[in-house]
């Protein structure tokens, strides 16, 4: 039995009605560059993507960080841009990941190869700091709801996790430099 997506009745409902047949596989550029006028420029622009991604912001460190934090960044506000917000939530919460485990990598809280759970990354980085062990929850665990499909988001939070989640990261990276710094001498 052949499985026919939603996607494919439209196309030939459409094609029904207006007598045009769409010949995916041997599109012109003409044609090409027509559809995605109608599709992408029907709801957005390139002023606008130019504009949210200043609206965004950027993270920018005084210690070097690995280019895959780099690249997190990067998509991150290129979803923003694209007004992809559960795309912005799950890549904040990975961004915030992955700065904690370079963090912990790189002052000797983990090992090469050891993959700890991020509570156990929260405990390291926070160690007496119980005010700051709460942030790191609290914005983790948020951004984890949006990420599982827990709970769902609108457009009203999403620049404001980006934020907290570059703050946040400029924080664990700031309390550690010292200690990556040092540690890095050591090597």
């Amino acid at each position: 039995m052949e499985t026919i997506f939603f996607a494919d009745l439209v196309i030939k409902t459409s094609e029904e009605t207006t007598g045009h047949i769409f010949d995916f596989e041997n599109l012109d550029w003409d044609e090409l560059d027509q559809l995605a006028s109608d599709e992408l420029y029907s709801w957005f622009g390139p002023t606008g993507y130019i504009e949210r991604l200043i609206e965004i912001g950027a993270l920018i460190l005084d210690v070097h960080v690995p280019p895959k934090l780099e690249f997190l960044v990067e998509e991150t506000r290129r979803c923003y841009a694209f007004e992809q917000h559960i795309a912005v939530y799950s890549l904040c919460r990975t961004l915030l990941e992955s700065a904690m485990r370079d963090i912990c990598l790189r002052t000797g809280g983990i090992r090469e190869n050891r993959n700890p759970r991020p509570c156990a990354l929260i405990k390291h980085l926070s160690k007496d700091d119980t005010a700051l062990r709460k942030r790191i929850e609290n914005l983790y665990g948020r951004l984890s709801h949006i990420a599982h499909g827990s709970k769902f988001c609108d457009s009203n939070g999403v620049q404001a996790a980006f934020r907290e989640t570059a703050s946040m990261v400029q924080v664990l990276y700031e309390k550690n430099r010292g200690r990556i710094l040092r540690f890095e001498g050591d090597s």
